[in-house]
């Protein structure tokens, strides 16, 4: 009787333990399927802001020469002129011959102005572009028979420089007119500095012929 009871009871114990575990596994799978999907978390860096440009790298360096309160190297915006250059240079000196620069004339970087002082030979003290007229009986035929073509002799003045002549220096070259000048001055602005005097074969109207006839009488620096 007793060994009958003790047998019930294990079975019912043993049917109990299984009912829980029943239950619990159940609860576990309706909470998994309830439960939101995990996400995956991803961080992005910010991107690296792009690095910053120069002050050095945004300016013309010009190199301004002659009778200027501190001559030497000048930084200056792009599209800079000669007066700039001249202020940034401290401004002319006492003894500058101001009107043998040409304040107004357009620069590019790598440029050097040189400011003549007083009594300092300039290209407007340079000998007549055209010879004048010979003496009677003797020299150079002159004239509006003459061939004008022809190179004429070395100014014995100092040369035009082409990257920082203006427009006034230019149209006193023999055979340089205003819309010529303007053509000159124009492609140096849209190409930058002439490197040889050659460079002028590029500008429209400039031939060989064209050039030789004041080809000495200018110069690049």
């Amino acid at each position: 009787m007793e060994s009958s009871l003790a047998t019930r009871l294990a079975a019912l114990r043993a049917h109990l333990l299984t009912l829980l575990a029943s239950v619990t596994l159940s609860g576990l799978l309706v909470w998994q399927r309830a439960a939101p999907p995990a996400t995956a978390l991803r961080v992005i860096p910010a991107p690296s802001p792009p690095p910053a440009a120069t002050v050095a790298s945004l300016r013309w360096q010009v190199h301004v020469t002659g009778a200027v309160a501190s001559p030497g190297l000048v930084l200056l915006a792009p599209g800079a002129r000669a007066a700039d250059a001249v202020e940034a240079a401290g401004g002319l000196a006492a003894e500058a011959a101001a009107d043998a620069i040409n304040l107004a004339a357009p620069l590019a970087d790598g440029l050097q102005i040189h400011v003549p002082a007083q009594g300092e030979p300039t290209p407007f003290s340079r000998a007549p572009a055209f010879a004048p007229p010979a003496a009677v009986g003797g020299g150079a035929a002159t004239g509006p028979g003459a061939d004008q073509s022809q190179p004429l002799p070395r100014d014995p003045g100092f040369p035009i420089d082409l990257n920082t002549a203006g427009a006034a220096e230019l149209e006193s070259l023999p055979g340089v007119g205003p819309a010529l000048a303007a053509r000159i001055l124009a492609h140096r602005q849209a190409n930058g500095p002439f490197q040889s005097v050659q460079d002028l074969l590029a500008v429209p109207g400039i031939g060989e012929k064209t050039l030789g006839r004041f080809e000495a009488q200018v110069m690049v620096r």
